[in-house]
């Protein structure tokens, strides 16, 4: 009896997750390649993933009879990154899930896709947001926290004459992300293998299966960041300032910084202050984080010297962007 009202009260929290599951395993060919790593396609492009192992297997056991009778247990981790990375990507902060649902039935999605722009109340400024956070078909991007490339390889599409630097610190992800790019022939995406952080070198990156991979240390973190906290393992990884990736690659304009890294958000802005003053790039970062004050506060506090305004969302979402001249 416990485990089936426990049943019933998660289906009702997962309702509009499980039920894009049910729409896109019908969309979806899947298959595992001859590494043995588990792929997807859909339309016309070809994703590979992780295979669903420890926890999130046992994740998937206890949600079985609420998902899809075809959705191989190999497949659900997949399913679920493509969902909450491709079709929602983070560095489109103007679509997300239907902003009429409320968050309490949105578990299974990511912080920013129960507080994007479509959520923010003050009609005028969401339509404003949405004009200046629309990705445009030459912009130069940086997007820290690239994962698997998920949502490079979507943006890419209409970022067609511009160009994303994909970063990404974990030496797992970034060779899945590699993958796809090659994979999907994706012209206008440059990974690169590195933690985004205030000054350049190496650093310890704690590693966890559930994509909280972050350098923040728990001597740092307030104890509800519960995912990082549980970081078990750590890889050595190079440290790269914002500034630093914009002289690597001789880019002339940073048009926008997309910044998903887990509580190191305030030290990547530290390490951009030449971008910030010679580019003025807009940009959006998980901010919900906490680390005495919420992340979002850090970053605001850094950006006041740049003459920026931001706006933050209900939960934390941030949306940065240069000061309208008068």
């Amino acid at each position: 009896m416990i485990n089936k009202l426990k049943l019933i009260k998660r289906s009702l929290q997962l309702s509009i997750f499980v039920k894009n599951i049910h729409f896109y395993v019908k969309r979806c060919k899947f298959d595992i390649d001859a590494q043995g790593r588990p792929f997807l396609i859909y339309k016309n492009i070809k994703l590979t993933g992780f295979e669903t192992q420890g926890q999130e297997l046992d994740y998937y056991n206890s949600i079985k009879p609420i998902l899809p009778k075809n959705l191989p247990a190999s497949h659900y981790r997949l399913i679920r990154d493509f969902i909450t990375r491709y079709v929602f990507p983070h560095m489109d902060p103007t679509q997300t899930v239907n902003s009429m649902y409320p968050k309490y039935i949105l578990s299974g999605f990511h912080g920013q896709h129960s507080d994007a722009i479509p959520h923010i109340k003050n009609k005028q400024k969401q339509k404003y947001l949405n004009e200046i956070f629309t990705i445009l078909e030459d912009d130069v991007i940086i997007n820290g926290g690239a994962f698997l490339g998920f949502g490079d390889a979507k943006v890419s599409r209409a970022n067609t004459k511009g160009k994303i630097i994909a970063v990404e610190a974990s030496e797992d992800c970034f060779e899945m992300l590699k993958i796809n790019i090659d994979n999907n022939n994706i012209k206008n995406v440059q990974p690169y293998h590195a933690a985004l952080w205030k000054q350049n070198g190496k650093m310890d990156l704690n590693t966890s299966e559930f994509q909280a991979n972050s350098l923040i240390g728990k001597d740092i973190l307030d104890k509800n960041n519960e995912n990082i906290l549980n970081a078990k393992n750590k890889e050595f990884t190079e440290t790269i300032t914002i500034d630093s990736l914009v002289d690597k690659f001789s880019l002339k304009k940073v048009n926008f910084v997309s910044l998903t890294i887990n509580g190191a958000e305030p030290e990547a802005i530290e390490g951009m202050k030449n971008t910030l003053y010679n580019f003025k790039p807009r940009i959006r970062l998980a901010g919900w984080y906490v680390r005495g004050k919420p992340i979002w506060k850090l970053c605001s506090e850094k950006l006041k010297k740049f003459d920026y305004d931001v706006t933050v969302g209900k939960y934390g979402s941030f949306y940065a962007y240069p000061k309208t001249k008068n």
